[in-house]
């Protein structure tokens, strides 16, 4: 499955989003998969 993701960087910080799952506490960088007809830029 192709997926796409990207690094945001603003202000000298970098985007993340924080998940937690199982009791664990988690950060993932932004992204999903690429739809029919997508491009992954």
């Amino acid at each position: 499955m192709p997926r796409a993701g990207v690094i945001l960087v603003a202000n000298g910080f970098v985007a993340a989003i924080e998940r937690v799952r199982s009791g664990s506490r988690y950060h993932v960088l932004p992204g999903g998969q690429i739809e029919p007809g997508e491009e992954p830029a």
